[in-house]
């Protein structure tokens, strides 16, 4: 059975992050944080998700003008804001952030340990990382790629006609040079996988600090802490969500983080007022029930480097339209 997490939108409500109040109830005191040039667990968790969810909320906030209009697509139009670098800069930026996540995860598990040959002697420090490693195989790969093997992350652009509606669906790829070509790298791309939905890598950060979080709580609950109520509110994590919530849900060629764990969303008025972007495809305004999509232009841009003549240029293999529920 996939896991299931519930997000609670209401003002104040506790985090969704489960280690989040387990880090609170441990004794700083009694930790090897200080001896090893650390932050105390907490602060070095505190700092990682506020970079990593600042990352999604303003990728999705960049993203969110672009799907807005509600209208055939402009194919020129299209291409012009594709030429703008920021929704790429926020794709790339938050790999980072989320890649490097997963070493600030490895750190939090140092404070309890007060040599690595200890650590590596302890069951509940392997089955740890065995389960990290397990979460982040796409994100650790793709971060690699783009940083040491000049793969750049391309926009690309399809528009489609849907329950009435008319609009641009926008994914992205990772573009490398081969034999001389330009065009989709075949480390992430082939075999009718060619476009990936930029909506779904915001979900699969957001899933994936969910994932790696009960990973981390399973480890702290083998830890000695500190007893007493504790409550971490889940702020940034919920302006992160109500960003991705925002925008259309759909998938191009890669399968969707929700085929992996179930989102329940649930909130008050105040937050379905901020999820409400009138967006058509939004968890505000779901897709219709019209089993015939049309799709028709498409857009795609490469970055010119003054020398390179030869550019291949593909579309996604197929298109997903995904479904949930609203916030109770």
């Amino acid at each position: 059975m996939k896991p299931s997490f519930t997000i609670d939108l209401a003002r104040g409500a506790q985090s969704p992050l489960v280690a989040h109040e387990l880090l609170g109830l441990v004794d700083s005191s009694r930790t090897f944080h200080v001896k090893r040039d650390l932050r105390p667990a907490l602060g070095i968790y505190n700092v990682s998700i506020a970079r990593v969810l600042h990352k999604v909320t303003v990728l999705c906030s960049k993203l969110e003008p672009y799907v807005r209009s509600d209208g055939p697509m402009n194919v020129q139009a299209v291409k012009n804001q594709m030429i703008d670098e920021d929704v790429i800069d926020y794709i790339e930026l938050t790999l980072y952030a989320s890649s490097e996540h997963i070493d600030d995860l490895k750190l939090i598990v140092d404070n309890f340990y007060a040599t690595n040959v200890e650590s590596r002697k302890c069951k509940a420090h392997k089955e740890f990382n065995d389960d990290i490693k397990e979460l982040k195989v796409f994100i650790a790969k793709l971060t690699n790629h783009i940083k040491h093997a000049q793969h750049r992350i391309r926009l690309y652009g399809l528009g489609f006609t849907h329950g009435g509606h008319a609009g641009t669906l926008h994914g992205y790829f990772v573009e490398s040079a081969e034999g001389g070509v330009v065009g989709p790298s075949s480390v992430f791309h082939g075999h009718g996988s060619n476009v990936f939905s930029i909506t779904s890598l915001a979900w699969e950060v957001l899933c994936f600090l969910l994932h790696a979080s009960a990973s981390l709580r399973r480890f702290l609950e083998t830890r000695q802490l500190l007893f007493g109520p504790i409550k971490s509110t889940g702020e940034a994590f919920q302006k992160a969500i109500v960003a991705a919530a925002r925008l259309p849900l759909y998938t191009f060629d890669d399968p969707h983080p929700f085929e992996r764990c179930t989102l329940n969303l649930k909130g008050d008025r105040e937050s379905a007022a901020a999820l409400s972007s009138g967006i058509y495809g939004s968890v505000s305004v779901p897709w219709a029930n019209d089993p015939y999509p049309a799709f028709g232009s498409s857009a795609v841009a490469f970055s010119g480097d003054g020398v390179s003549l030869s550019f291949r240029v593909v579309a996604p293999s197929k298109v997903g339209l995904r479904h949930w529920q609203p916030p109770a």
